[in-house]
């Protein structure tokens, strides 16, 4: 018996009917790549928008104090002059942090103005370091420096003050400062 000749057929397998393992493996990590870039950037973003309003609220509590202390220089003008009456604790380099509050209550801050004195958020909107509220990040202390009259004789003028306000917060274990510097004379010189 003869076995017929007849030729093989060889058919062919083709390799792309499917993703093998390693290709869907570099699919995916191309993918994550694509959307930790954005991730980043928007935490990044928002994060600076954070630390923005808490500097644009320092910049409006110590612009608060400033105008405090006017209505408090205002006040003593019309009431007991020298205008710095009540704030003899508040002068000098030998003179304690203080804070007024809207109500004309001045406080001696307990730092050595390093931190101020804690600002508490009151029902009504209001930051203050007296009385009561919920707690804040931010403190806030200014002192008053007597000011060489640079124009008449060099000596002290009693009624011009540098004016330095500091407020102070905390952004994790970063401490933020906005420090507001300004001169302030009595009425009678202005």
């Amino acid at each position: 018996m003869r076995l017929h000749n007849a030729p093989i057929k060889y058919v062919k397998v083709s390799a792309t009917k499917g993703f093998t393992l390693i290709e869907t493996l570099i699919a995916v990590a191309v993918l994550m790549i694509a959307i930790a870039g954005p991730l980043s950037i928007s935490s990044k973003a928002l994060t600076t928008s954070l630390y923005a309003r808490d500097q644009t609220t320092a910049s409006y509590l110590a612009q608060e104090e400033m105008e405090l202390i006017k209505n408090y220089k205002d006040n003593n003008i019309m009431n007991s002059p020298p205008w710095t009456n009540g704030l003899d604790s508040c002068i000098g380099t030998t003179g304690s942090y203080c804070d007024l509050s809207p109500s004309n209550v001045k406080t001696i801050c307990p730092s050595s103005g390093t931190s101020g004195c804690p600002l508490k958020l009151s029902d009504n909107g209001t930051y203050t370091s007296d009385g009561t509220g919920g707690p804040t990040i931010f403190s806030r202390n200014f002192k008053l420096f007597k000011i060489q009259n640079r124009y008449t004789a060099p000596d002290n003028d009693p009624n011009e003050y540098q004016v330095i306000i500091t407020v102070f917060w905390n952004s994790g274990s970063v401490v933020n400062t906005v420090v507001l510097r300004s001169e302030i004379t009595s009425a009678a010189e202005q």
